[in-house]
Formats: structure tokens, sequence, C-alpha cells
């Protein structure tokens, strides 16, 4: 990963956003009531992890010399 190419800097930006993001969603889903009764709230959840999840792997097996 010595190379900063504009795809590579767009798939770390991605990555943390929806690392962030799964964060957020978590904490307002757990402190907020009317937040985490909505029905909107789990698959935008599994999006946001999932998402993050599939960054966080593409690095490593980048890393990795892939």
């Amino acid at each position: 990963m010595n190379e900063k190419s504009p795809l590579i800097r767009a798939c770390l930006v991605l990555t943390l956003f929806c690392g962030v993001g799964a964060v957020l969603v978590a904490i307002a889903a757990a402190t907020m009531p009317a937040v985490g009764n909505n029905a909107l709230v789990p698959p935008v959840l599994n999006t946001l992890v999932s998402m993050f999840g599939l960054g966080v792997a593409a690095f490593f097996f980048k890393g990795l010399g892939g």
C-alpha cells in the first residue's frame, strides 16, 4: 500500500465513513428510544457494518500484497 492512488484514498475514506457512521447509529439507537424503535435502523446499521468490514478486509489483503 505504498502507492497513494486516488482510488485507494477514496476506499479509505469510504471505509472510515462507514465505520464512524455505524458507531454513531449504534450510539443513537442505544441512547434515544425514538431512534431505537425505528424500523429503518437495523438495515442501515447492517449495511454500514458490512461495508466497513469489506473495506477493512480489502485493505488487509492489499497489505498482504494482493
